[in-house]
């Protein structure tokens, strides 16, 4: 019969020993909620991202008491990243890099086990680096928020471990606490990058917009892109040549600027094998995460100089993109990081390729409008030499027919006479619209010079009414001529206000049938101010900015009654900005128009 007393002995330390285990576990239980507790602060008071990982992970480690752990995120591609670790080595990091230490379960969305990794196959060619690392039980427990998976986070034993369902609960709970704080970090983040992108696109936009000078606008791009994410830049364009040409760079480093101006120097052939001639040739982007040697001597394509100069230069991540304008590639745009900790991703490319958009309709713009002045020069050059051959014959035809007028080669009868007058007014007629084009051909490219004298306005607009008087008789219409009957002085090229105020009359006295034609001038502090008003057909409102248009004509060329090449307001209005002043019209349709010119008087010599 068994001793009642031994008996009774064993039971107490039974007893015992399961009220001291429990009593274990609740202090266990304690401290790990104690420790969550922290690392919830820890994690709340966190500066950026890489500090909440820091914090997270000291904070599972203390809660689980244990030496080894590692925070893993998936990257835009789904890859694995290492962003904080415990007590693992380089070795380790390095080989599981890029790879789930789980394959088969890396985007699982449940916390997997592994109490023995000498009895468990599926860890694959990771096992035995694992193994080497003196791990024996792992753990992966995902981070999910919104509905995501972020990553995992790993735990790690260095003997088998048996995962108990509290030890389960509590790192389910640790899982939640770091997914809410990294998934909401990661929320805050991009909204602040996408903001960061926002103003960049916007500052690049406002200076691309700056110049119609594209080499300019481009040179101000690159130094804007090395001030916000980039070591240095290189934009290129393939030119008429065929060859691709570095038109514009930039280094944040001075010292490199020697460097980097031999660099430019040099042409790329668009067949090569090098990353910006298969951009251009392919209208895609290249990313290089990591640029490594190959990547080099492909961009050098086989020149050791070249080499040494992008080695020198520094790179150790780099994009390549298009500039696409119109469907086509007309350049192509590089970005490059000489910083080993500063590696381009997806979101990098995309920010790239919308400033590289833009800097493309920058370049297509910048090159249609100098094509366009191109053409315009040779425009105001043909106009300008076929002018004045116009005009030299001309004023030999002129001459003469005065030296008849005069009666020089004899009298003429008064049909002879009448004759005679209409050719000179007709030859005087046309010698000013030859005059109107070479003044345009050379307001057009920048060539007419303002020379001021000290007149007396006055006088100007009573020469302007001389010489308009007889045409607006002959129309049966009526001039009155209204100025101070003190002088007013104004600094002024003489020969262009009268060119203004004819022109103004002239346009009045066209379009006016029957009534009459008045201008009149007077004086400001600091302006010269001259009004034409008409009794004629009026403008319409839409046209009231058109009739300054070169060639613009009220009537379709056609049907037109009324002659002229359209060129004598939008000549008056040049004349007027090219002084400093400006031409503004009111007018109503049936009731006639009033055009105001003022000038600036300037300095007044007397």
């Amino acid at each position: 019969m068994p001793d009642r007393n031994r008996l009774d002995a064993g039971e107490t330390r039974d007893a015992a020993d399961t009220e001291e285990a429990l009593r274990q576990a609740l202090a266990d239980r304690e401290r790990a909620l104690d420790a969550i507790h922290r690392m919830a602060e820890a994690v709340a008071r966190a500066g950026d991202i890489q500090d909440i990982y820091d914090r997270a992970l000291d904070g599972i480690t203390e809660a689980l008491g244990i030496q080894r752990a590692a925070l893993l995120l998936f990257d835009p591609d789904g890859v694995v990243r290492f962003m904080a670790w415990r007590g693992l080595s380089d070795r380790y990091r390095r080989a599981a890099e890029g790879h789930s230490p789980w394959p088969a379960t890396a985007r699982h969305p449940e916390p997997i086990f592994v109490p023995d990794i000498t009895t468990d196959e599926a860890l694959g060619p990771l096992r035995d680096k694992i193994l080497a690392e003196g791990i024996r039980a792992l753990g992966f427990v995902p981070l999910v928020y919104g509905g995501r998976l972020l990553g995992k986070f790993v735990i790690y034993y260095d003997r088998p471990h048996e995962f108990r369902p509290d030890e389960v609960r509590l790192v389910k709970t640790i899982a939640a606490h770091i997914a809410v704080a990294i998934g909401e970090r990661q929320l805050e983040e991009a909204a602040r990058a996408r903001e960061e992108a926002n103003r960049f696109l916007a500052e690049a936009g406002a200076v691309l917009s700056s110049s119609l000078n594209y080499w300019e606008a481009l040179d101000n791009l690159t130094d804007l892109v090395v001030r916000h994410m980039a070591d240095w830049c290189v934009i290129y364009v393939q030119e008429d040549d065929g060859l691709i040409h570095r038109v514009a760079g930039r280094h944040t480093d001075p010292a490199k600027t020697d460097l980097l101006r031999e660099f430019m120097a040099e042409t790329i052939d668009p067949d090569s094998d090098a990353p910006v001639a298969r951009v251009l040739r392919t209208g895609r982007a290249i990313l290089l995460e990591e640029v490594s040697p190959e990547s080099i001597e492909l961009m050098a394509d086989g020149d050791p100089k070249m080499e040494r100069l992008i080695r020198e230069l520094g790179m150790t991540s780099a994009i390549a993109v298009p500039l696409t304008a119109r469907g086509r590639a007309v350049g192509a745009f590089t970005v490059i990081s000489a910083d080993p900790d500063r590696r381009y991703g997806q979101e990098d490319l995309q920010l790239v390729e919308d400033l590289a958009h833009r800097a493309a309709i920058a370049v297509d713009n910048a090159r249609l409008y100098e094509d366009v002045l191109a053409a315009n020069q040779v425009k105001s050059d043909f106009l300008a030499v076929m002018s004045h051959e116009l005009r030299t014959p001309l004023t030999a035809i002129i001459g003469y027919a005065d030296l008849l007028a005069a009666g020089i080669g004899g009298e003429l009868t008064p049909q002879q006479r009448q004759q005679l007058d209409r050719l000179i007014a007709s030859a005087r007629n046309l010698l000013r619209l030859i005059d109107e084009i070479l003044i345009y051909s050379r307001t057009e490219v920048g060539r007419e010079v303002v020379r001021p004298e000290t007149v007396d306005i006055r006088d100007l607009v009573k020469e302007a009414a001389r010489r308009i008087e007889p045409i607006a008789r002959e129309q049966g219409l009526d001039l009155e001529v209204d100025i101070p009957a003190d002088p007013v002085y104004a600094s002024v090229d003489p020969a262009k206000v009268g060119q203004i105020l004819f022109g103004l009359l002239s346009n009045a006295v066209k379009f006016t049938e029957k009534g009459k034609i008045r201008i009149s001038a007077h004086g400001t502090d600091d302006r010269a101010v001259f009004h034409v008003t008409d009794t004629g057909i009026g403008i319409r409102e839409e046209d009231r900015e058109r009739i300054f248009d070169p060639f613009w004509q009220v009537e379709p060329a056609t049907t037109r009654r009324r002659g002229g090449a359209g060129l004598g307001l939008s000549l008056a209005r040049r004349l007027a900005r090219l002084m400093g002043g400006d031409i503004v019209v009111s007018s109503e349709p049936g009731r006639g128009s009033t055009f105001e010119a003022w000038l600036p008087t300037g300095e007044v010599e007397r």
